[in-house]
């Protein structure tokens, strides 16, 4: 423990540092004085008040003009939980450094929650790769830079479903639910978990996801009244000036002619084949249920629902799920398959990053960034369905499935 606490002061010291170093890093400003704000001086972190303080700080003394970022407080009223640990420092950098801490953290921890879930053993250069890639990966290090709390939703959505595949249901659900300070990422995966909870008579993961829920939104309502209003204002209005977020607003902007219909399209066709995936799952093992949540993490990301590409982080434990099956299928062949894919996303989205940034300031990115890796997962999916779902066990199942039974 002291050791932890050793490494996670030092962290939080280099973060200090880079942070002060950094003076486009104002991202998490909205997060730290809407919380900072709600706790200490008891204000609505979505009045205008809040809104003239979080502008004034980041613009130096001005409010933001319309054309510029107006940075909203757009999170449900129960995530400033997840903020209050650095509401209590007036230090915005201290605050920042501190945050940036629990992110890094979090990832580690949702790495090797990833490993467990999906029971993959890799060898230890295979592993040390895979944190590697895990850690610095694009779609990990901007939200850790952004102060983006996507990290939590992961971390929440894969100890939940590593909690399903035990039997800890009631701690499952309470996960799942707080899993919805993003919104957006979780919109279409909790229904499918509610749907597939149902077939299996699961009840107390419904029960418990339900009741939490609540208490989350009650809670809310009586420390704030109309929060939940607000909060769908704030998110209209930062849709305003926030850029093109789905797939089909993409291909818009890029084909005004063709790209609206084209993104409609694309979003039926994927909600359909989600749809038919859902079915085929309820009822099934937890295997089945994992590949299918993947593939509907996956398709979240790719149809008409708002997204940005720090929300991608929630692919990391569907990316070690077709890693794991590559290595446990095809041994020395699906190892090196596993280091070249791990290579290709690790230096390509950093070289398609830069090469696209056009010099903008911070992580401001292309467009582009959107594409690559939902799907490549997408189709990674569907090229290890039949291993995934199917009734070959893979190596590592037929070595559990014996040892349940010589310890019975």
């Amino acid at each position: 423990m002291i050791l932890a606490l050793l490494l996670a002061a030092g962290l939080t010291w280099i973060n200090y540092n880079f942070a002060l170093n950094d003076p486009e890093g104002i991202d998490f400003v909205p997060q730290w004085m809407g919380a900072r704000l709600a706790i200490i001086e008891g204000k609505n972190p979505y009045s205008e008040e809040t809104l003239k303080e979080i502008q004034n700080f980041i613009y130096k003394g001005r409010e933001a003009y319309s054309w510029e970022n107006q940075y909203r407080f757009v999170y449900p009223y129960y995530a400033i939980a997840a903020f209050s640990p650095m509401a209590f420092t007036s230090d915005y950098i201290l605050a920042r450094a501190i945050w940036m801490t629990i992110l890094v953290i979090s990832t580690v921890s949702l790495t090797f929650a990833s490993l467990a879930l999906t029971r993959w053993r890799p060898p230890r250069v295979v592993l040390a790769g895979f944190v590697l890639f895990a850690l610095a990966g694009y779609h990990a290090f901007r939200p850790v830079y952004n102060g983006n709390p996507a990290i939590i939703t992961a971390l929440c959505l894969t100890f939940a479903f590593l909690s399903i595949q035990r039997g800890r249901d009631i701690l499952a659900g309470i996960l799942l639910s707080f899993s919805t300070i993003k919104p957006q990422v979780v919109l279409l995966i909790l229904p499918f978990v509610l749907l597939w909870a149902v077939s299996h008579r699961r009840l107390r993961l419904v029960f418990s996801m339900t009741v939490a829920m609540l208490v989350l939104v009650v809670s809310s309502s009586i420390l704030q009244p109309g929060w939940l209003t607000e909060n769908v204002i704030q998110m209209i209005e930062y849709a305003k000036y926030a850029g093109p977020m789905t797939f089909g607003s993409i291909l818009d902007e890029r084909w005004p002619e063709i790209g609206s219909t084209l993104g409609w399209v694309l979003t039926a066709i994927l909600l359909i084949l989600m749809m038919v995936e859902w079915w085929g799952t309820l009822g099934k093992d937890v295997r089945h249920f994992l590949w299918t949540a993947g593939l509907t993490l996956a398709i979240t990301n790719m149809i008409g629902i708002p997204t940005s590409t720090s929300n991608y982080v929630v692919l990391i434990p569907v990316l070690t799920l077709v890693f794991s099956i590559w290595e446990q299928r095809w041994d020395v062949f699906g190892r090196n398959l596993v280091l070249i894919c791990m290579l290709g996303l690790l230096g390509g989205l950093w070289w398609l990053y830069m090469a696209t940034a056009g010099g903008r300031s911070g992580l401001d990115q292309s467009l582009l960034m959107f594409f690559p890796l939902p799907l490549f997962v997408f189709f990674t999916l569907y090229w290890i369905r039949h291993w995934a779902i199917g009734t070959v066990r893979l190596q590592i199942e037929e070595l559990e499935a014996l040892k349940n039974l010589l310890s019975q």
